[in-house]
């Protein structure tokens, strides 16, 4: 990830939200991030952390997802009915700017 804003400062902190549906995630590193709405980035289905562009990459980098125990993703050849609801992971980020 990066941010070209030249609004920002040289190494500003950012806000980064991690939503998973059908599993847990699980962040690679936790150094150098704080965590403004709790957890602490371990089997969590919503991460939400704040950091430097690089301790946010260093936590995606070795980014995990565990499924739940039940679910399962289509093999080749199956029905794409039989699994209507795919696991998904969404990232979003704020770099606190409005300009």
């Amino acid at each position: 990830m990066s941010d070209a804003d030249v609004h920002l400062a040289a190494d500003p902190i950012l806000t980064m939200t991690l939503t998973a549906n059908n599993g847990l995630l699980s962040l690679g590193s936790t150094n150098g991030l704080a965590f403004p709405s709790g957890g602490d980035g371990t089997d969590e289905a919503f991460i939400t952390i704040a950091g430097t562009t690089q301790a946010l990459n260093t936590a995606l980098e070795g980014l995990r997802f565990r499924p739940d125990a039940e679910y399962f993703n289509l093999l080749p050849g199956e029905d794409p009915l039989a699994n209507a609801d795919p696991a998904t992971i969404t990232i979003t980020t704020n770099d606190g700017c409005l300009l």
